[in-house]
């Protein structure tokens, strides 16, 4: 017989619950703390690694948008996907598309198409570090 999945239920959310980690089943997981603040968690196993990703607050997210998000993150883990990297993705797209700026290989690309092959100076600032030639 598997695991037990929705062991938790509203009604359980609504009373006082003692701080630690209580399983939902699945991966989910409702994080209290010693204050009683309450968010959701989903924990996982990648390449060896334990991870945990933050779901949301217990007072903004509820039981079943927890579970809907701890779902999702369990089909990426099966095709192969580590859950927190897309979600890191998606947060690095949006700063850049907000702060209307582009990434170094995008900008690359754009110089070679107009001035032919790319040519860099000695020292040149790549994707955020400086790199200079060894001395000799």
């Amino acid at each position: 017989m598997g695991r037990a999945v929705h062991r938790l239920s509203a009604k359980t959310l609504e009373k006082a619950i003692p701080p630690g980690y209580h399983c939902d089943g699945g991966g989910l997981y409702l994080q209290v703390s010693p204050t009683q603040s309450q968010s959701w968690i989903f924990r996982y196993k990648r390449q060896g690694r334990s991870r945990e990703m933050g779901l949301g607050s217990a007072r903004d997210v509820s039981l079943a948008q927890a579970r809907a998000k701890a779902s999702e993150a369990r089909r990426q883990l099966t095709e192969g996907v580590d859950p927190l990297a897309v979600r890191e993705g998606r947060r690095n797209e949006e700063r850049l598309r907000k702060a209307g700026t582009i990434g170094f290989a995008e900008c690359a690309k754009m110089h070679s198409q107009q001035h032919g092959q790319l040519v860099l100076p000695t020292s040149f600032l790549l994707a955020g570090l400086l790199l200079r030639p060894a001395r000799t």
